[in-house]
């Protein structure tokens, strides 16, 4: 048996100072991922920092989650709705005939106006598998869509 090279408490703090990120605590301590995970199999106590790190960040999303809720940004109100109201009715499946009847023409802007406003007004196309509009192209949709 190959001594170790970290201890497990050395292991757990490069957990929580990542973030729960197993890629990143290796790096910080200079190991594979899987030296990372090999310890949190053995020991109970690095695999508690690291769910207790993950908790943190997904308590962190949350909480932005939160924010846009109260900004009334419609995605993330939907979000939640169909996700955390699920029990209170709410749904994201329609029928077919419910499908054809709503084009969804406005929650499809609302989605790619959210996207714009995470990854920056050219990340567009992303919403919708195409590719961001060039940037003397403003203006070409509306042309389009009036012929």
């Amino acid at each position: 048996m190959t001594k170790q090279r970290y201890t497990a408490e050395q292991v757990a703090e490069a957990l929580r100072a990542a973030g729960g990120v197993n890629a990143d605590a290796a790096q910080r301590l200079g190991c594979h991922r899987t030296t990372v995970m090999d310890y949190m199999r053995r020991y109970p106590q690095v695999r508690e920092v690291y769910e207790d790190a993950r908790a943190v960040v997904v308590d962190m999303a949350e909480s932005q989650l939160k924010a846009l809720v109260e900004k009334g940004v419609w995605p993330a109100i939907r979000f939640v709705l169909v996700t955390i109201g699920r029990d209170r009715g709410y749904s994201d499946k329609r029928t077919p005939t419910e499908r054809f009847m709503d084009s969804g023409q406005e929650e499809d802007n609302a989605f790619r106006e959210a996207i714009a406003m995470v990854y920056g007004p050219r990340a567009e196309g992303v919403a919708d598998g195409s590719k961001p509009e060039q940037s003397g192209d403003e203006g070409a949709d509306e042309d389009e869509s009036e012929g």
